[in-house]
Protein backbone atom coordinates (compact mmCIF):
# COMPACT_ATOMS: atom_id res chain seq x y z
CA UNK A 1 0.00 0.00 0.00
CA UNK A 2 2.78 2.13 0.50
CA UNK A 3 3.26 1.68 -3.32
CA UNK A 4 -0.02 2.99 -3.77
CA UNK A 5 1.09 6.41 -1.28
CA UNK A 6 4.05 7.06 -3.20
CA UNK A 7 2.10 6.98 -6.67
CA UNK A 8 -0.83 9.60 -5.42
CA UNK A 9 2.31 11.84 -3.61
CA UNK A 10 4.39 12.39 -6.87
CA UNK A 11 1.47 12.07 -9.56
CA UNK A 12 -0.25 15.32 -6.74
CA UNK A 13 3.39 17.10 -6.86
CA UNK A 14 3.53 16.61 -10.85
CA UNK A 15 0.12 18.17 -11.26
CA UNK A 16 1.10 21.05 -9.32
CA UNK A 17 4.99 21.21 -11.03
CA UNK A 18 2.96 21.35 -14.65
CA UNK A 19 0.83 24.06 -13.93
CA UNK A 20 4.04 26.54 -12.49
CA UNK A 21 5.56 28.64 -14.92
CA UNK A 22 9.22 28.12 -15.12
CA UNK A 23 10.10 31.49 -16.46
CA UNK A 24 8.41 35.36 -15.46
CA UNK A 25 5.95 36.46 -17.65
CA UNK A 26 2.47 35.44 -18.49
CA UNK A 27 0.71 32.35 -16.95
CA UNK A 28 -0.25 29.84 -19.35
CA UNK A 29 -3.96 29.19 -19.48
CA UNK A 30 -4.84 26.56 -17.34
CA UNK A 31 -6.86 23.76 -18.17
CA UNK A 32 -6.70 21.87 -14.60
CA UNK A 33 -8.03 23.13 -11.79
CA UNK A 34 -6.24 26.67 -10.57
CA UNK A 35 -4.13 26.56 -7.57
CA UNK A 36 -6.17 26.63 -4.63
CA UNK A 37 -8.38 24.06 -5.65
CA UNK A 38 -4.89 21.73 -6.59
CA UNK A 39 -4.20 22.27 -2.88
CA UNK A 40 -6.88 21.37 -1.69
CA UNK A 41 -6.69 18.23 -3.86
CA UNK A 42 -3.32 17.38 -2.75
CA UNK A 43 -4.96 17.88 0.91
CA UNK A 44 -7.85 15.34 0.34
CA UNK A 45 -5.96 12.69 -1.60
CA UNK A 46 -3.41 12.31 0.98
CA UNK A 47 -6.36 11.66 3.27
CA UNK A 48 -7.79 9.22 0.86
CA UNK A 49 -4.47 7.29 0.70
CA UNK A 50 -3.99 7.50 4.13
CA UNK A 51 -7.29 5.76 4.76
CA UNK A 52 -6.63 3.39 1.98
CA UNK A 53 -3.45 2.77 3.86
CA UNK A 54 -4.80 2.12 7.29
CA UNK A 55 -7.37 -0.24 5.95
CA UNK A 56 -10.32 2.08 5.62
CA UNK A 57 -11.29 1.08 2.36
CA UNK A 58 -14.90 2.04 2.58
CA UNK A 59 -13.69 5.25 3.62
CA UNK A 60 -11.05 5.79 0.87
CA UNK A 61 -13.59 4.67 -1.49
CA UNK A 62 -15.87 7.30 -0.80
CA UNK A 63 -13.50 10.24 -0.90
CA UNK A 64 -11.76 8.67 -4.16
CA UNK A 65 -15.10 8.90 -5.82
CA UNK A 66 -15.56 12.24 -4.91
CA UNK A 67 -12.14 12.89 -6.02
CA UNK A 68 -12.91 11.21 -9.32
CA UNK A 69 -15.61 13.88 -10.25
CA UNK A 70 -13.33 17.28 -8.88
CA UNK A 71 -10.18 15.28 -11.03
CA UNK A 72 -11.67 12.90 -13.60
CA UNK A 73 -8.56 12.95 -15.32
CA UNK A 74 -6.10 12.75 -12.78
CA UNK A 75 -4.56 8.81 -13.63
CA UNK A 76 -3.89 8.41 -9.69
CA UNK A 77 -7.46 9.13 -8.35
CA UNK A 78 -8.84 6.17 -10.28
CA UNK A 79 -5.88 3.78 -9.80
CA UNK A 80 -6.40 4.37 -5.94
CA UNK A 81 -10.00 3.99 -6.34
CA UNK A 82 -9.50 0.76 -8.18
CA UNK A 83 -7.04 -0.02 -5.19
CA UNK A 84 -9.83 0.20 -2.79
CA UNK A 85 -12.63 -1.44 -4.51
CA UNK A 86 -10.47 -4.34 -4.77
CA UNK A 87 -9.90 -4.67 -0.97
CA UNK A 88 -13.24 -4.86 -1.22
CA UNK A 89 -14.16 -7.53 -3.27
CA UNK A 90 -15.52 -5.15 -6.16
CA UNK A 91 -13.46 -6.91 -8.76
CA UNK A 92 -15.51 -5.28 -11.98
CA UNK A 93 -16.15 -1.81 -10.30
CA UNK A 94 -11.65 -1.82 -10.20
CA UNK A 95 -11.43 -3.03 -13.06
CA UNK A 96 -13.27 -0.32 -14.80
CA UNK A 97 -11.79 2.57 -12.61
CA UNK A 98 -8.41 0.99 -13.20
CA UNK A 99 -8.94 0.80 -16.69
CA UNK A 100 -9.81 4.82 -16.43
CA UNK A 101 -6.63 5.19 -14.67
CA UNK A 102 -4.60 3.63 -17.49
CA UNK A 103 -6.69 6.16 -20.44
CA UNK A 104 -5.30 9.27 -18.59
CA UNK A 105 -2.07 7.24 -17.97
CA UNK A 106 -1.65 4.35 -20.69
CA UNK A 107 1.75 3.57 -19.42
CA UNK A 108 1.79 3.86 -15.34
CA UNK A 109 2.94 0.15 -14.57
CA UNK A 110 1.06 -0.48 -11.63
CA UNK A 111 -2.00 0.23 -13.04
CA UNK A 112 -1.40 -2.57 -15.96
CA UNK A 113 0.03 -5.02 -13.12
CA UNK A 114 -3.63 -4.37 -10.94
CA UNK A 115 -5.19 -4.91 -14.42
CA UNK A 116 -3.90 -8.11 -15.08
CA UNK A 117 -4.50 -9.01 -11.77
CA UNK A 118 -8.39 -8.27 -11.93
CA UNK A 119 -8.64 -9.57 -15.40
CA UNK A 120 -7.03 -13.18 -14.26
CA UNK A 121 -10.46 -13.37 -11.95
CA UNK A 122 -12.99 -11.51 -14.36
CA UNK A 123 -11.23 -12.18 -17.85
CA UNK A 124 -8.62 -14.81 -18.40
CA UNK A 125 -8.13 -14.61 -22.26
CA UNK A 126 -7.51 -10.75 -22.07
CA UNK A 127 -5.22 -11.70 -18.76
CA UNK A 128 -3.03 -13.39 -20.95
CA UNK A 129 -3.10 -10.30 -23.55
CA UNK A 130 -2.26 -7.81 -20.91
CA UNK A 131 0.37 -9.99 -18.76
CA UNK A 132 2.24 -10.57 -22.42
CA UNK A 133 2.37 -6.97 -22.87
CA UNK A 134 3.90 -6.70 -19.95
CA UNK A 135 6.35 -9.47 -20.34
CA UNK A 136 7.39 -7.56 -23.69
CA UNK A 137 7.90 -3.83 -22.16
CA UNK A 138 11.40 -2.90 -21.47
CA UNK A 139 10.50 -0.86 -18.57
CA UNK A 140 8.68 -3.18 -16.84
CA UNK A 141 11.01 -6.30 -15.53
CA UNK A 142 10.79 -4.38 -12.46
CA UNK A 143 7.66 -5.76 -11.88
CA UNK A 144 8.10 -9.37 -13.12
CA UNK A 145 7.92 -10.70 -9.83
CA UNK A 146 4.51 -9.68 -9.18
CA UNK A 147 3.43 -11.44 -12.44
CA UNK A 148 4.56 -14.53 -11.10
CA UNK A 149 1.56 -15.55 -9.43
CA UNK A 150 -0.63 -14.64 -12.43
CA UNK A 151 1.71 -16.77 -14.73
CA UNK A 152 0.90 -19.79 -12.67
CA UNK A 153 -2.54 -19.36 -11.87
CA UNK A 154 -3.29 -18.88 -15.69
CA UNK A 155 -0.94 -22.05 -16.35
CA UNK A 156 1.31 -19.42 -18.39
CA UNK A 157 4.45 -22.65 -17.71
CA UNK A 158 6.55 -21.46 -20.56
CA UNK A 159 6.31 -18.32 -19.96
CA UNK A 160 6.62 -18.53 -16.08
CA UNK A 161 9.53 -20.88 -16.38
CA UNK A 162 11.42 -18.18 -18.15
CA UNK A 163 10.70 -15.71 -15.46
CA UNK A 164 11.67 -17.48 -12.63
CA UNK A 165 15.48 -18.49 -14.03
CA UNK A 166 16.09 -14.87 -14.54
CA UNK A 167 14.82 -14.12 -10.79
CA UNK A 168 16.04 -17.18 -8.86
CA UNK A 169 19.69 -15.96 -10.30
CA UNK A 170 19.28 -12.49 -8.21
CA UNK A 171 17.50 -14.47 -5.42
CA UNK A 172 18.30 -17.69 -5.38
CA UNK A 173 16.87 -18.23 -2.00
CA UNK A 174 13.61 -16.95 -2.76
CA UNK A 175 11.40 -19.54 -0.91
CA UNK A 176 7.64 -18.06 -2.09
CA UNK A 177 9.41 -18.22 -5.69
CA UNK A 178 10.83 -21.89 -5.41
CA UNK A 179 7.31 -22.61 -3.99
CA UNK A 180 5.84 -21.58 -6.75
CA UNK A 181 8.49 -22.65 -9.86
CA UNK A 182 7.95 -25.90 -8.28
CA UNK A 183 4.21 -25.78 -8.88
CA UNK A 184 4.34 -24.99 -12.08
CA UNK A 185 6.70 -27.80 -13.37
CA UNK A 186 4.49 -30.36 -11.66
CA UNK A 187 1.78 -28.75 -14.22
CA UNK A 188 3.85 -29.43 -17.09
CA UNK A 189 4.68 -33.33 -15.57
CA UNK A 190 8.20 -32.85 -14.46
CA UNK A 191 8.45 -34.09 -10.82
CA UNK A 192 12.18 -34.63 -11.14
CA UNK A 193 12.84 -31.38 -11.85
CA UNK A 194 10.03 -29.95 -9.53
CA UNK A 195 11.30 -32.47 -6.81
CA UNK A 196 14.53 -30.61 -7.56
CA UNK A 197 13.09 -27.02 -6.96
CA UNK A 198 11.91 -28.42 -3.75
CA UNK A 199 15.10 -29.31 -2.57
CA UNK A 200 16.35 -26.01 -3.28
CA UNK A 201 13.55 -24.43 -0.37
CA UNK A 202 14.37 -27.51 1.73
CA UNK A 203 17.84 -26.17 1.93
CA UNK A 204 16.39 -22.70 2.99
CA UNK A 205 13.78 -23.77 5.15
CA UNK A 206 14.48 -27.27 6.29
CA UNK A 207 11.50 -27.74 8.39
CA UNK A 208 8.83 -26.49 6.21
CA UNK A 209 6.47 -29.20 6.12
CA UNK A 210 4.28 -29.19 3.10
CA UNK A 211 7.74 -28.70 0.87
CA UNK A 212 8.87 -31.99 2.47
CA UNK A 213 5.42 -33.67 1.72
CA UNK A 214 5.38 -32.12 -1.59
CA UNK A 215 9.07 -32.88 -2.86
CA UNK A 216 8.26 -36.75 -1.57
CA UNK A 217 5.48 -36.98 -3.94
CA UNK A 218 7.48 -35.44 -6.34
CA UNK A 219 10.34 -37.90 -6.19
CA UNK A 220 7.92 -41.04 -5.90
CA UNK A 221 6.20 -39.94 -9.51
CA UNK A 222 9.71 -39.42 -10.96
CA UNK A 223 10.74 -43.16 -9.58
CA UNK A 224 12.99 -42.14 -7.62
CA UNK A 225 11.66 -44.71 -3.91
CA UNK A 226 14.72 -43.77 -2.53
CA UNK A 227 14.58 -39.91 -1.98
CA UNK A 228 10.73 -40.60 -1.41
CA UNK A 229 11.40 -42.16 1.29
CA UNK A 230 14.14 -39.97 2.92
CA UNK A 231 11.97 -37.12 2.34
CA UNK A 232 8.88 -38.51 4.34
CA UNK A 233 11.50 -39.51 6.70
CA UNK A 234 12.69 -35.73 7.16
CA UNK A 235 8.98 -35.20 6.81
CA UNK A 236 8.18 -37.54 10.30
CA UNK A 237 11.10 -35.58 11.52
CA UNK A 238 9.39 -32.22 11.83
CA UNK A 239 6.00 -33.73 12.34
CA UNK A 240 6.04 -36.75 13.88
CA UNK A 241 2.35 -37.21 14.20
CA UNK A 242 1.77 -37.13 10.61
CA UNK A 243 -0.06 -40.58 10.44
CA UNK A 244 -0.60 -40.21 6.09
CA UNK A 245 3.38 -39.87 5.59
CA UNK A 246 4.30 -42.64 8.32
CA UNK A 247 1.75 -44.36 6.80
CA UNK A 248 3.46 -44.25 3.05
CA UNK A 249 6.63 -44.69 4.99
CA UNK A 250 5.66 -47.85 6.10
CA UNK A 251 3.94 -48.71 2.45
CA UNK A 252 6.95 -48.11 1.44
CA UNK A 253 9.26 -50.48 3.47
CA UNK A 254 7.05 -53.32 2.64
CA UNK A 255 7.29 -52.78 -1.04
CA UNK A 256 10.91 -52.23 -0.99
CA UNK A 257 11.20 -55.50 1.45
CA UNK A 258 12.94 -53.48 4.26
CA UNK A 259 14.59 -55.65 7.25
CA UNK A 260 11.80 -57.12 9.54
CA UNK A 261 12.95 -55.29 12.57
CA UNK A 262 12.98 -51.76 10.76
CA UNK A 263 9.14 -52.60 9.14
CA UNK A 264 7.98 -53.82 13.13
CA UNK A 265 9.10 -50.41 14.34
CA UNK A 266 7.47 -48.37 11.71
CA UNK A 267 4.16 -50.72 12.40
CA UNK A 268 4.83 -49.63 16.36
CA UNK A 269 5.06 -45.93 15.51
CA UNK A 270 1.92 -45.83 13.41
CA UNK A 271 0.10 -47.53 15.87
CA UNK A 272 1.36 -45.45 18.63
CA UNK A 273 0.36 -41.69 16.40
CA UNK A 274 -2.89 -43.36 15.75
CA UNK A 275 -4.38 -43.59 19.48
CA UNK A 276 -2.50 -40.34 20.47
CA UNK A 277 -4.30 -38.85 17.26
CA UNK A 278 -7.38 -40.47 18.03
CA UNK A 279 -7.01 -38.93 21.69
CA UNK A 280 -6.71 -35.85 21.01
CA UNK A 281 -9.14 -35.78 18.39
CA UNK A 282 -12.10 -36.61 20.71
CA UNK A 283 -10.53 -33.92 22.86
CA UNK A 284 -12.31 -32.32 20.25
CA UNK A 285 -8.68 -30.66 18.44
CA UNK A 286 -9.40 -30.41 14.55
CA UNK A 287 -5.83 -31.62 14.06
CA UNK A 288 -2.40 -32.79 16.04
CA UNK A 289 0.08 -30.54 16.70
CA UNK A 290 3.37 -30.96 14.83
CA UNK A 291 5.11 -33.00 17.60
CA UNK A 292 1.62 -34.51 18.49
CA UNK A 293 -0.39 -34.39 21.88
CA UNK A 294 1.69 -33.03 24.90
CA UNK A 295 3.36 -36.25 26.55
CA UNK A 296 2.73 -38.11 23.64
CA UNK A 297 6.28 -39.15 22.26
CA UNK A 298 6.57 -42.70 21.94
CA UNK A 299 8.51 -44.91 24.37
CA UNK A 300 12.28 -45.86 22.98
Amino acid sequence: MRTGIAIVMSALAGLLAAQEPDEPGPRPVAHGPDRPQRADLLVDLRRAAQALASGNHAGAEAMLRSLSQRAPDLASVWYQLAMAQRCQGKDTEALVAVERALAAAPTLTEARLLQAELQVVLDPAKAKVTIGELLRDPLAPGYHRQLVPMLVTLRLTEEAEAVFVALLQATPRDVELLRLRARCLLDRQQPAEAAAVLAQLVAVEPKDPQALETMAQAWLAAGERGKARAAWEQTLQVNPSNLAVRKRLLAALIEERAEAATIDEQKRLVAHWQTQVDRWQKQGAVRPPPNGPAGSQPPR
